[in-house]
């Protein structure tokens, strides 16, 4: 009998983990897709910039984050990609008194808690997603961390938008000045 209890005891010891209260990576992966979130680099491309002495390719990362089943958002360097379901389709399109926001109305009734990302660009800072269930419409708002008329805005098909940082837009709002 005593034998048996050992042997219970040191199967169980065997299979303690030695922090017991640190999270098992099954649970992050299932607390990531429960939430729906993705924010780990999709995609790594390369940059080519070329100098007089040689050609340095530079990594650029590209970020998809997917805050609601039908709304992703694609970050890659000076460009985000706005990509929504066909059935939202886009009211209207708004910038900001403080030329910091670009905002987007879109029709659907949607129902969730107001989504607030930080993203670690330097043109863009920050994305808030948040509904008006009372109006029947949600609200995309992307900050950005330049002037607003230095991006330019493209519509690529009925609902994926293309916010682009444009250098030559500052430039050229320079020699004007």
């Amino acid at each position: 009998m005593k034998s048996i209890f050992f042997i219970m005891l040191f199967s169980i010891i065997l299979v303690a983990r030695e922090n017991p209260f640190e999270p098992t990576q099954t649970f992050l992966e299932l607390t990531k897709k429960d939430l729906n979130i993705t924010t780990t680099p999709k995609d790594i491309n390369k940059s080519i910039i070329t100098t007089k002495e040689k050609l340095i390719l530079q990594p650029t990362e590209i970020f998809s984050y997917n805050p609601l089943q039908g709304i992703r958002i694609i970050l890659e360097d000076n460009q985000i990609k706005l990509m929504i379901k066909k059935e939202y389709k886009l009211l209207q399109q708004i910038i900001s008194d403080d030329n910091t926001k670009f905002v987007f109305d879109f029709k659907g009734k949607l129902t969730f808690y107001t989504i607030r990302k930080n993203l670690d660009n330097k043109y863009f800072n920050s994305y808030i997603l948040g509904t008006h269930l009372e109006d029947n419409f949600f609200r995309l708002v992307i900050k950005v961390n330049k002037n607003i008329k230095e991006y330019n805005i493209t519509k690529l098909k009925d609902n994926i938008l293309l916010i682009k940082y444009n250098k030559s837009v500052k430039q050229s709002n320079e020699k004007s000045n």
